[in-house]
């Protein structure tokens, strides 16, 4: 079945060879009509003259169409690749807002863009895209410097990252760094199954570390008083 492109370059190539032939035969008019001579008894200067005229708009119109025809090809070839990159789009955007998560690209010398964000289950995650880039403002302060740490290590020396972070109100989100095609990619997404089991644990870590910190620094300052004391004494 006949494309419409198809249609188009078969009628294309009509009109220009009608147009050949007219413009022929126009040339060939003009020049029997001024000759004083009947076409019968034309001398062969003349004959040369037509046959050489009529040659040349021949190859003309035969050039014209060739190209024509290349062009047509060339615009054929490109509005399927077109068309086969169109399709590649839909699937790859199908198959990014299949999961909940969020997408961020670094390309090199350029600032970081946001790729997909349907993550919408982790408390504390930004919905928009310029408060979601300032990790600092809704990841707490160890998270927000082990993803720093983790992204300038990414960007520096491509070493991939997975990570665990937790929000200022409470929700666990898991971090993966990788490289790819010359761009640092920073997937984000929800903590599920084991993963958030171990995203407890680690929390519950921090504060027993935090606490254990807290207690050796009261138990070095009272002790530190009662050496003051026992020295004042005596």
């Amino acid at each position: 079945m006949a494309t419409p492109d198809t249609r188009l370059g078969g009628r294309v190539e009509i009109a220009f060879g009608l147009l050949a032939f007219v413009l022929i035969g126009t040339v060939l008019a003009l020049v029997v009509g001024h000759s004083p001579v009947a076409p019968a008894r034309m001398d062969p200067t003349s004959i040369l003259i037509i046959s050489v005229v009529a040659g040349a708009l021949t190859v003309a119109a035969a050039v014209i169409v060739l190209r024509f025809r290349l062009t047509a090809a060339r615009y054929r070839k490109l509005s399927d690749e077109a068309a086969h990159l169109r399709k590649s789009l839909v699937a790859t955007e199908t198959v990014l807002k299949a999961e909940p998560q969020v997408l961020i690209f670094w390309a090199q010398g350029q600032g970081p863009e946001i790729i997909t964000h349907n993550l919408t289950t982790v408390s504390g995650l930004p919905e928009t895209s310029r408060e979601l880039l300032r990790f600092g403002n809704w990841l707490e302060v160890q998270s927000a410097n082990d993803l720093k740490a983790a992204l300038e290590s990414l960007f520096s020396t491509g070493s991939q990252f997975s990570v665990l972070l937790k929000t200022t109100t409470g929700g666990n989100v898991e971090a993966d760094g990788r490289t790819a095609g010359g761009r640092a990619i920073l997937k984000l997404r929800d903590v599920v199954g084991h993963r958030r089991d171990l995203a407890r644990i680690l929390d519950q870590h921090r504060h027993l570390a935090r606490d254990i910190r807290a207690s050796r620094a009261l138990l070095n300052a009272s002790r530190a008083v009662a050496i003051s004391n026992f020295a004042d004494r005596r």
